[in-house]
This record gives C-alpha cells, structure tokens and sequence, in this order.
C-alpha cells in the first residue's frame, strides 16, 4: 500500500504544508522537515515527485505547481513507509491554496492518496499520479468548498463532485430559512425557489418563451439572519448550455436597499462543474448575483442552485 499526499487541477499552487505518518515501516513516523528558507525544485530523501518540475520546495512547505487539465492529478509519494496489514495508523497533512491571486477550479482538491499500487513494486507504486482503475487507489481529500470525500479511483477518474465513485460528507440543512428576495425574470415552470430548494436537477430560467429579456439578469437571496460568509457556490444547469453564467457580479449586504461594491465578480467557465467563487468574509443577511452575460451569448439566466457560506465553518462542520 503507497500512501502519498495528492493534488488535482489546482490553478495556482497548493501547499503542502506538512504530513504526519505512523505505521510498519523502516522507521516508527514521518514528518516533513522542509528548510524554513529557500527554494528548490527536489522534494527531498525518501520522497518521489510525480513529476519532479511539477512541485517544488519553498520556505518550510510543498508546493504544487502544475495546473492544466491535461496533467490533472500530480503526486507525491513517500517512499519509507508502509501501513500494517492489521492495526491502525494515523495521517495529517495541512492544505491550502497559495500564490498572488489565489483561485479555485471547481474540480480543485487535495489530500491522500491511500491504496495505490498495493500489488506491485513499490518503486513502481511510487510512479502512480492520475492513473485510475484496478489498484489506483483510494482519493480522500478536501475539495475547493471545504468539503470532504472519498473518492474510488478504481470505478473512475476523479473529475469533480458529481462523478460516481465519490462519497461527499457535507453539512445539511444550512439552507433553512432562506427565501428568494427578488428575480427580475421567470419562466412559467422554472421558479426562482428552484435555485435554493437543494435539487440540482431543477432550475431558475429566467422568461424565454413569450419573451427574452437580455442581461443583466439577477436574483436576490434572503438568507433568514446575519451570517459570516465568504463564498458563494454556483451550480450550473447540466443537461443545457443555455441561460450559463459567464459574466457575474455577487454582492453582499445586511440592508436589501444598499448593496455597496459587488464583493466577488469575474468570469466563469461553460462546464456542469460547480462554480466555487471566494471572497473577503463579510457579516450579511441578503445576497444578489448579477449576471452580466451567458454563454455562447444567450439572453437567457438559469441557476440549478445556489449555496452560500462561509468556508472555514464549512470545513469544521465535515471533519
């Protein structure tokens, strides 16, 4: 069994900031002893970057650095320590996303990668990355929201939080109270409730039979009471492109009536991908999204759901 700290997609870099092992191996743990200061591009004795450009060492942490969907899962892999056939054995590696302008893809997540390679080598485990299928190991890790999942790499690549194979431990019922405020456009059919009823299956369409209304297109969300918040989650419509944000604002506020500078706006990709948008945690009751524009230039808004909250409690609540 290989047991390897892991990152997939992240569009800046994620750091590794330490790793903790017990089990069978040539010695009783392991804990990362990067140099406080200083960079280098080779991860250190007893470790296997795959692939070595992909990482590097940087001021006491470990920091991946390869982002394009065409390398999605990188690496790295220790080397000295295998787990017991029985008894138990304890992990910790700390993560978070880093660079000038920290940002998120919605298949972003990190973790271990537990299982990989149990019936080969070890020097031939120790090159597994974003291979699945039979021995490709167990995912367990934490996603861009902060939630946590288990994901089979044997039934499949891992390409986000709605493929099969993963089993997400989520926080429930952080909806209750909520209530749509306003939305400037309806179709018959597609309610704007639809956009916080937890189904993503059902949409908010804004009016494209009788009429087409052009953007911008907004919806106003009451979320019962003064929060802390700190990111707003966008799931797109799945079976259609049509009415996809690309072009947003989202502002935040404790008054309806003055909503101030939008908190988060930027573009979004055409993806059935969860859209994962973070921003400076602020203390508000009402959320507007505005958007400005659709993909491929559709008149048109749909939102399969809308979740807001704040991400640090988000983590504690699935740990």
């Amino acid at each position: 069994m290989r047991i390897s700290p892991a990152s997939l997609r992240i569009p800046l870099l994620l750091s590794l900031l330490g790793a903790c092992l017990t089990g069978q191996a040539l010695a009783a743990s392991f804990e990362s002893d990067w140099p406080p200061r200083g960079e280098r591009v080779w991860v250190g004795p007893g470790l296997w970057a795959n692939r070595l450009q992909d990482w590097r060492v940087v001021d006491g942490r470990l920091e991946c650095l390869e982002s394009r969907a065409a390398k999605p899962m990188r690496t790295v892999h220790l080397l000295t320590h295998r787990p017991r056939d029985k008894g138990g054995f304890t992990m910790r590696v700390e993560v978070a996303v880093g660079g000038e302008n920290p940002s998120t893809s919605p298949v972003a997540a990190a973790g271990f990668l537990i299982g990989a390679g149990s019936d080969v080598d070890p020097r031939a485990a120790a090159l597994i990355h974003h291979s699945w299928g039979p021995g490709a190991g167990i995912f367990a890790g934490v996603d861009a929201t902060g939630t946590v999942f288990f994901h089979d790499l044997e039934k499949g690549p891992f390409n986000g939080p709605t493929e099969p194979g993963r089993t997400v431990k989520t926080p429930t019922g952080n909806k209750q109270g909520w209530k749509i405020l306003h939305a400037d456009s309806v179709e018959s059919g597609s309610p704007a409730s639809n956009a916080i009823d937890g189904d993503p299956s059902t949409i908010w369409h804004t009016e494209w039979q009788k009429a087409k209304p052009t953007h911008p297109h907004e919806i106003q969300i009451d979320l019962g009471d003064t929060k802390a918040i700190n990111s707003v989650q966008y799931t797109p419509r799945a079976d259609n492109i049509a009415g996809r944000i690309k072009d947003f604002e989202i502002y935040a506020s404790e008054d309806p009536k003055n909503w101030g500078a939008p908190v988060a706006l930027g573009d979004l990709p055409n993806n059935a991908h969860p859209q994962h948008i973070v921003f400076n945690r602020v203390a508000a009751r009402y959320v507007r999204i505005v958007a400005l524009s659709a993909h491929e230039n559709r008149p048109s808004t749909t939102i399969a759901e809308i979740d807001v909250f704040d991400t640090a409690e988000r983590a504690a609540a699935t740990v």
